[in-house]
């Protein structure tokens, strides 16, 4: 295919819930993987002792079938995410980085899209992600202010290039510029084409748990937690989560499901909710159990 060459980057953490599937649905459109393995600093208390990870992500990609030798793996422990991130900065070779986490997936032919806009533009330096965000299983999403967001996801790659930070993601141009601030495909813009990122985040009760743990670690290195607490729910397991899966319209009328707690002008609290999933999922996730369980078991009894 003529276009850009993609090199991937990810950072995976205890992260082998849509490990295989992320990896099986970029696998053959990507120039190359580079993916960084092992915890930050916030994520020692829950790392084997040399920093890695305590579930199946390493055996996962160390067993990866890799016929193209796309792959190359960083293993270790590390200070914070702007180190990982660069720490697969420093090995890619393509045209673009695109960050990948590993429970995002994407059609393949949005992906040939996109490259064949990056490949029309030279002056494109950046893309942001419009998302699909699944909540509780494969069949709602969740919208409302802490989920209608972008994902920068994709940078032009220029000798040197490093990433500025990770929250957000942003890389720097050789003129000093975030290529976040120039020329770019925006959410809106690829929203209209119908082109979403497909974000596997709150799905799994051990996942979700493990994401509040980190950020529950995480928040107070950056806020005073006393004060935090009216900011962010550290309860969120026993007042969200749980509760949702057998209450979902009482937890999303009277709390929401936000981990974040947001208030309008007038002090009123924001209350996220899920909708359905109207859409069809990337084809790389049909082999997750999940979707086995969800659909094709649904669809046997409706026959």
């Amino acid at each position: 295919m003529t276009g850009p060459k993609i090199s991937f980057g990810m950072i995976v953490f205890n992260g082998d819930y849509f490990l295989r599937q992320c990896l099986d649905g970029v696998y053959d459109f990507a120039h190359e993987i580079v993916i960084v393995e092992g915890g930050d600093a916030i994520s020692q208390p829950f790392a084997n002792p040399d920093g890695t990870s305590t579930d199946q992500t390493w055996e996962i990609l160390a067993g990866y079938p890799d016929p193209k030798n796309k792959i190359k793996l960083i293993r270790g422990r590390f200070k914070d995410k702007d180190e990982q991130s660069n720490a697969y900065m420093s090995q890619v070779s393509g045209d673009f980085i695109w960050q990948i986490d590993s429970d995002e997936l994407y059609h393949p032919a949005d992906m040939n899209q996109i490259a064949g806009m990056l490949y029309d533009d030279s002056d494109l330096m950046a893309v942001e992600f419009p998302i699909h965000d699944f909540y509780g299983g494969l069949d709602r999403v969740a919208v409302g202010k802490h989920w209608n967001v972008g994902y920068w996801r994709i940078h032009r790659l220029f000798p040197g290039s490093r990433y500025l930070t990770h929250r957000p993601p942003t890389v720097v141009h050789p003129n000093g510029q975030s290529m976040n601030h120039m020329k770019h495909l925006d959410r809106f813009t690829l929203a209209g084409h119908g082109i979403f990122l497909h974000h596997y985040s709150y799905v799994l009760d051990r996942q979700v748990r493990e994401k509040i743990r980190y950020h529950s670690y995480w928040r107070p290195t950056q806020y005073p937690k006393e004060k935090d607490v009216n900011y962010f729910h550290y309860d969120y397991i026993e007042k969200i989560w749980e509760p949702w899966k057998y209450d979902r319209e009482r937890v999303e009328r009277e709390i929401g499901i936000s981990p974040n707690i947001y208030r309008d002008t007038a002090g009123n609290i924001i209350k996220d909710h899920t909708v359905m999933f109207e859409g069809s999922h990337p084809v790389a996730v049909q082999s997750h159990p999940l979707f086995e369980q969800t659909y094709t078991r649904e669809l046997r009894r409706c026959a």
